[in-house]
């Protein structure tokens, strides 16, 4: 239902990307509108933050939603190793 699914969906996106940018992904790739907020947006967002990463400057809001599993939890690492070695080159200098 609209109330259920499409709502939830969209308050997801505009709180993580701001209403205008939320509303032209989704206009642009509304298979964004296929994922599910609870099951992979959420737990996915969660690891991002916890690792100190941001959706946009760290990693692009397709990235997070689209790829699989086994495919995110790769990029994720890589993307923890990358900002682990930004820090310990910042503090090097």
């Amino acid at each position: 239902s609209i109330e259920s699914n499409l709502v939830p969906t969209v308050n997801f996106y505009e709180g993580l990307l701001g209403r205008k940018k939320a509303r032209e992904a989704l206009a642009h790739d509304p298979v964004l509108f296929s994922y599910s907020v609870e099951k992979r947006l959420k737990p996915r967002l969660a690891e991002l933050l916890t690792h100190g990463l941001v959706v946009v400057d760290d990693v692009p809001i397709n990235t997070m939603v689209k790829y699989t599993n086994q495919r995110w939890e790769a990029y994720l690492a890589r993307q923890v190793d990358k900002k682990n070695r930004e820090k310990t080159a910042d503090g090097l200098r």
